[in-house]
């Protein structure tokens, strides 16, 4: 709803399908700093819209148990 509300559903999409291709290139061992490389990966595109990565994934309440994803700090 949040990317919704600002025009930009498209962009969950995007990343959905970008964290798909960073999880396949990890393989199985999609390690700490697999997920932080993918973070960054997100940020960059996120800023490319205008919208900044940890604003939006704190107002979607984290990224705890998504994709495998453990909490990062910027």
């Amino acid at each position: 709803d949040l990317l919704t509300g600002v025009g930009k559903e498209g962009l969950f999409f995007r990343w959905v399908e970008m964290m798909s291709n960073e999880r396949t290139l990890a393989g199985t061992d999609f390690t700490s700093e697999s997920r932080e490389k993918a973070v960054q990966r997100s940020r960059e595109l996120f800023a490319e819209q205008g919208l900044d990565w940890d604003d939006v994934i704190q107002g979607v309440g984290g990224l705890d148990g998504l994709l495998g994803m453990e909490v990062t700090s910027a």
